[in-house]
């Protein structure tokens, strides 16, 4: 399995994953998830991209990771904008 493959499964299990958490979440804690899952996505990006630049990953695999991990955080920071911040 090229690191590509295995890129594509981790971020798709973690998607899935965090669907299902925000999905079963109270909706006065659903907006801090998300910050978190964005923080953690952006993460991802730059760790993806310094595995690059330290030819950890080939070209490609860091291209697909960050790509995945940026869209991971473009969705997130959407769903953000979109819901409405919970008042005390």
């Amino acid at each position: 399995t090229s690191p590509s493959v295995y890129l594509a499964r981790l971020f798709g299990a973690r998607a899935v994953m965090m669907a299902v958490l925000l999905a079963r979440t109270p909706e006065e804690v659903r907006r801090q998830q998300l910050q978190l899952a964005v923080a953690v996505d952006l993460v991802d990006a730059w760790s993806a991209a310094a595995a690059g630049r330290a030819h950890q990953l080939s070209p490609h695999a860091t291209r697909r990771a960050v790509t995945a991990a940026l869209l991971e955080a473009g969705l997130g920071a959407a769903m953000l904008r979109r819901s409405q911040p919970v008042h005390a």
